[in-house]
C-alpha cells in the first residue's frame, strides 16, 4: 500500500472510530441504553462536573438517589469508580456534551488496538487490519455508543501491553512510564478489569525479562508511571469510603460481589430482588455468552479462522499466547461474577453483546487483522499475473 493510500486508510479508521460511537448514541440511544448503568456514570459526571465526590444525603435520600448510589452516614455515595465519569464531566465541561467522551473513547480504543497488532508483528498493513476488524465489528459499534464503562478498560489494556511490548524491545525509559501510567489509570477506572487483563501481561514480562539484566529497573519506571493514579485510587478511596483500601462498590452494594449466594446491587437482605447466583447459574451464563460471539464478532466464526493464521504469524509464540490468553482471562474471571448472569436474565447479551467479555474483542481483532495480513501478503501481484500467469505467491 502506497503512503498516501496508507494515510488516507488511517484517516478514514479515526473519522469512523469517532462519529460511530456518536451516531449510535444519537439515534440508536438517545435515551440510555439498555444497560442502566449508563445512568449511574452519567449522574457521577454531573456530580463531579459541579465538583462534588459525594453528596448530600439529606436533600437526596430517600426521594433523590441517583441509580446505584447509596448513603453512608451523611453522604450519598456514587458506587463506581471517578476515572470515567470524570472523562465524561470533562467533555461535556469543555463541549457541551458527553457524547465527544464516547469519541474519544472510540478512537483511543481502536488505535490501541491496532498498536497492540503493531507490535506483536511489526507490520503497519496488520495493524490497520486490525483496527478496521475492530471498529466496523457490531460489538464495537453498538457498545461504543452507550456510556459503559468497558471500551475505555479495553483501551487502556490494549494500550498498556504495546506500550511494555514496545519498551521490551527498544528499551526506552519512557514507554515504561507510559505503560506504567496506562496501567495505573487502568486500575483507578476498573480494578478487576485491570487485574485480569494485567496478570498474562505480567506472566509475559517476567518470563521474557527476568534474564535481561534490567528488570528491577524496568519495573522502577514501570512503578514511576502507575504512582500518580495509585495516589489518586487511595486518596479517593479515602475521602469517599474513609479508608484507603476500601472501594466505594462495596460500600453502596455488600452483597453486589464475586461468589454464589444471593445477591444485589443496592437491596438489603429479606427485602426483593436478591438474584440467587449458583454454579449453575454461572454455567448457562458462559454458554449463553459464548453461543451470542457469532452475532457480536466481526465476520461471524470467520474471525476465528483469520485469528488462527494470525496466531500463526506473529512474530514470536509468547507474543501470540500472551494476546490469547487476554482474551480468554475474561470469560474465565467472570464465571463468579452474578452481573453477568443477571445480565443473561434481561437478555442484554442480545442487544449489547456478552458485556464484560469486551475485550475478546481486542484480541481477536489483533489476531484477526495479523491472518488478514498474512493472506493479503501471501497474494500474487496483479501484474506479475497478467504477464506471466503465474500463480505463485510472492509478499507484498
Amino acid at each position: 500500500m502506497s503512503g498516501a493510500r496508507a494515510r488516507s486508510a488511517w484517516i478514514l479508521l479515526v473519522l469512523l472510530a469517532a462519529a460511530a460511537p456518536v451516531l449510535v448514541a444519537g439515534r440508536l440511544f438517545p435515551s440510555g441504553s439498555p444497560d442502566r448503568d449508563d445512568a449511574a456514570y452519567l449522574s457521577q459526571a454531573n456530580a463531579l462536573r459541579a465538583g462534588h465526590l459525594t453528596l448530600p444525603a439529606a436533600s437526596h435520600d430517600p426521594f433523590f438517589l441517583p441509580f446505584l448510589s447509596g448513603v453512608d452516614g451523611d453522604r450519598v455515595v456514587f458506587k463506581y469508580q471517578p476515572a470515567w465519569p470524570a472523562v465524561i464531566a470533562a467533555s461535556e465541561a469543555l463541549t457541551g456534551t458527553p457524547k465527544t467522551a464516547l469519541a474519544l473513547t472510540g478512537v483511543a480504543s481502536t488505535l490501541a488496538v491496532a498498536a497492540l497488532a503493531f507490535e506483536v508483528t511489526l507490520r503497519r498493513r496488520a495493524a490497520l487490519a486490525a483496527g478496521f476488524v475492530f471498529a466496523t465489528s457490531p460489538w464495537f459499534l453498538i457498545q461504543s455508543g452507550t456510556y459503559l464503562a468497558y471500551p475505555v478498560s479495553t483501551a487502556l489494556l490494549c494500550g498498556a501491553t504495546a506500550l511494555v511490548v514496545r519498551a521490551a524491545r527498544t528499551g526506552v525509559a519512557g514507554l515504561w512510564v507510559a505503560a506504567g501510567a496506562c496501567m495505573g489509570l487502568g486500575v483507578l477506572h476498573r480494578p478487576f478489569d485491570a487485574v485480569l487483563g494485567l496478570a498474562p501481561l505480567g506472566v509475559w514480562f517476567l518470563v521474557t525479562r527476568w534474564r535481561s539484566g534490567s528488570i528491577r529497573r524496568d519495573v522502577g519506571w514501570l512503578s514511576l508511571g502507575a504512582a500518580p493514579f495509585a495516589l489518586l485510587f487511595f486518596a479517593y478511596n479515602r475521602a469517599v469510603t474513609g479508608s484507603m483500601f476500601t472501594l466505594a462498590f462495596s460500600l453502596v452494594g455488600p452483597h453486589d460481589r464475586f461468589g454464589f449466594g444471593p445477591r444485589s446491587s443496592l437491596a438489603d437482605p429479606g427485602e426483593p430482588g436478591f438474584y440467587d447466583f449458583t454454579p449453575g447459574e454461572a454455567w448457562r451464563t458462559v454458554l449463553g455468552f459464548a453461543g451470542s460471539l457469532a452475532d457480536w464478532l466481526p465476520g461471524g466464526l470467520l474471525i476465528g479462522v483469520f485469528a488462527y493464521l494470525g496466531f500463526r504469524a506473529v512474530r514470536s509464540r509468547g507474543l501470540g499466547w500472551l494476546v490469547l490468553a487476554q482474551a480468554l482471562v475474561f470469560p474465565l474471571g467472570y464465571v463468579v461474577w452474578w452481573g453477568a448472569a443477571n445480565a443473561w436474565t434481561y437478555d442484554l447479551h442480545d442487544l449489547l453483546g456478552p458485556l464484560y467479555w469486551f475485550p475478546v474483542l481486542a484480541s481477536g481483532a489483533v489476531l484477526g487483522g495479523a491472518g488478514i495480513d498474512r493472506l493479503a501478503s501471501r497474494r500474487p501481484p496483479a501484474s506479475s499475473c497478467s504477464r506471466s500467469g503465474s500463480s505463485s505467491w510472492s509478499p507484498s
